[in-house]
């Protein structure tokens, strides 16, 4: 075997050590060898007092729910650390088990303790990994439950593309003629072949291809000859969809939902390896859930789309009783009911136009909110305006009332889908809330230069406005309208920050939560309007002052740590908290609607598990660090 010294002095942050350093702890190793296969610990199990350096091989991280259900949530291989929790548990919470022969040093928590106390590069590197993966192992943990719900499934659905994918693929040359592809189809039974030049695809032909390019291309009335068939280049679809290997199904699903496509390759190295069509998801999962990705737009009525709506629940739950990320949930439902929303403002200037109405100006429809953040759930309240392009005058009135009752159908339709109607009347049907370019441009000015309490009430929810349907230049010219407004005030920003600060969010001393103290909700926590609304509140305050576009929390965190405003171990903390309380939030409302209450975004945290706890404080201490950094930033009272 070689000599320890040797083969950690180039790995981090061993590499940081002074040569005296170096040569002590390399005396206090021991050298393990693994066989592929081979559990190196297991869940429960007493700790061993050191830690793992792999130093080749790989290993995975397996965790086993009640129910007796392990899930892969991780890796280690060579360089890398494992066992580092139990330096502060007595047992493993998970099994490492070598999936290839695999040597291993070991070092003592005591050596790892002195050379935390003389050398702090090293303690810092330490402390960066051991709370990341604390974050880490906590949240696969807690996604752990989300099965437990009543009427979920509970099963660990962690499929993978190279799982569900159709192999070999079959291909057929661009030069080839299209009737040579459906020949081919027929033969071998497929509903789709790639097209390829030379041996790179460059798109795909499908069935649907075949019948809308070719079949129904239109011939002239009175050809008697042979007919000319388009070349397949003409036939195929040009946009062929490529994923990873290793994409979860979500992702695969997520994707047919964002390009519109009912099929993605599967590309390893730039190799073709197979196809998943919206059949293969359809197959491992329910059937009526998935149908909503390809029909929404051709439901005809508001009836029919309010059908959908219904099934868009059904996958919400599925998704969140599977184990699919917050941000991926919440993307996935967000497009859809984007796609639900625009076919009901298609089906209501179908209604304006037997009318005889027409859009008297370009116009935009705008969502916000949760909406408009791309962070939508459960359906909630409306959240809409309008903003039309300027028009003499003489002629505002009348265009202003032709979109008002755009407007007013929209929200009816929203309404027959389960939107409720917002309580303060923020839908493009109000005349408050439906306005032309320059009328906007005077609104944001006002609300902004005068910042009374109503005025930023206001902008908290207009300021997360996402263009949906119709011209998105008024959408871009708007939000670039935002962006001059606050750097020509920057006292407005201030004022955002004064309001959410008005509740600063807090830990207990004797109780670690702080709780109602009374009514209905006593002892439980609003994980909405208590924790998750001032991250994003915050968040928002700094994406403003330096002109971020995006509307996504999370988006906002990474772009915001790209630019340095946000240290990287702080941005991991605030994703941490959104993505550790949205989840929560998701679990409680939908196992509240199993239960047939209303969902409300309450908690009662001392019925959670030891581990959702540690969970809870951890996104609660991450809304607490945020709070106290937007303080300083823009120089609230009582955080200078």
């Amino acid at each position: 075997m070689m000599d320890p010294l040797a083969q950690i002095r180039a790995i981090a942050p061993f590499d940081q050590l002074p040569e005296e350093a170096l040569r002590s702890v390399a005396e206090k190793m021991t050298s393990l060898r693994f066989s592929k296969g081979e559990v190196i610990f297991s869940q429960n199990q007493p700790a061993f007092p050191h830690l793992f350096l792999a130093l080749d091989g790989m290993a995975e991280i397996i965790i086993q729910n009640d129910a007796g259900v392990s899930t892969v949530i991780g890796f280690r291989q060579g360089g890398e650390f494992f066992g580092e929790t139990c330096i502060v548990e007595k047992k493993y919470p998970a099994t490492v088990k070598a999936i290839d022969d695999m040597t291993c040093l070991t070092i003592p928590f005591d050596e790892l303790h002195r050379l935390w106390e003389k050398h702090a590069a090293f303690s810092a590197y330490f402390s960066r990994l051991f709370a990341s993966r604390f974050r880490a192992m906590i949240d696969e943990i807690v996604a752990e439950h989300s099965g437990e719900a009543p009427g979920m499934d509970g099963r660990p659905f962690r499929k993978r593309a190279v799982d569900m994918m159709s192999s070999p693929v079959y291909t057929i040359a661009a030069s080839e003629p299209v009737t040579k592809a459906a020949r081919l189809m027929a033969d071998k039974r497929v509903g789709s072949l790639v097209v390829t030049e030379g041996e790179h695809p460059i798109g795909i032909i499908t069935e649907r291809d075949l019948v809308y390019n070719v079949l129904a291309a239109p011939f002239p009335d009175d050809a008697t000859g042979p007919l000319a068939f388009p070349p397949l280049k003409s036939a195929m679809n040009s946009r062929f969809i490529t994923l990873p290997p290793e994409s979860y199904y979500y992702q695969v699903l997520l994707t047919m939902i964002r390009e519109t496509v009912r099929y993605v390759g599967v590309v390893d190295k730039g190799r073709l390896l197979g196809i998943v069509a919206l059949t293969d998801l359809i197959r491992n999962r329910d059937a009526g859930a998935l149908s909503i990705v390809d029909g929404i737009e051709h439901c005809r009525s508001v009836d029919e789309l309010a059908a959908r709506a219904k099934v868009i629940d059904r996958l919400l739950t599925a998704m969140v009783a599977e184990q699919a990320q917050p941000a991926e949930i919440t993307e996935v439902i967000t497009v859809l009911y984007d796609r639900l929303t625009v076919r009901i403002i298609e089906l209501a200037l179908d209604v304006l136009a037997k009318r005889r109405l027409t859009p008297p100006a370009p116009f935009c429809w705008l969502t916000m909110g949760s909406g408009g953040r791309r962070e939508q759930t459960l359906r909630t309240d409306q959240d809409h305006a309008i903003v039309f392009a300027d028009v003499p005058e003489e002629d505002r009135e009348s265009a202003r009332a032709f979109y008002l009752d755009l407007g007013e159908l929209v929200t009816k339709g929203l309404e027959a889908c389960g939107f409720a109607r917002c309580p303060g009347q923020v839908m493009a049907g109000n005349p408050r809330w439906c306005h032309s370019f320059s009328e906007w441009m005077h609104r944001l000015g006002v609300w902004v230069e005068e910042s009374v309490p109503d005025h930023v009430r206001q902008l908290t929810i207009f300021l997360d406005f996402r263009g949906l349907y119709g011209d998105q230049t008024l959408a871009r010219r708007l939000r670039d309208a935002v962006c001059q407004t606050y750097r020509r005030f920057p006292v407005g920003l201030h004022h955002l920050a004064k309001d959410d600060l008005r509740h600063q969010v807090s830990l207990g001393f004797f109780k670690p939560f702080v709780t109602e103290k009374s009514g209905d909700h006593k002892d439980e926590i609003d994980l909405k309007r208590s924790l998750l609304v001032h991250l994003i509140d915050c968040v928002r305050v700094f994406a403003l002052r330096e002109g971020i576009p995006e509307t996504n929390t999370l988006t906002r965190i990474h772009r915001l740590a790209e630019r340095g405003v946000f240290h990287a171990n702080d941005a991991e903390q605030f994703c941490f908290s959104y993505n550790t309380l949205t989840g929560m939030r998701f679990r409680e409302n939908l196992r509240k609607l199993q239960e047939g209450r209303s969902p409300d975004n309450y908690i009662h945290p001392y019925r959670l598990t030891k581990r959702e706890q540690a969970a809870l404080k951890e996104a609660i201490q991450g809304v607490i660090r945020l709070q106290s950094l937007t303080g300083s930033a823009f120089r609230v009272e009582g955080f200078l």
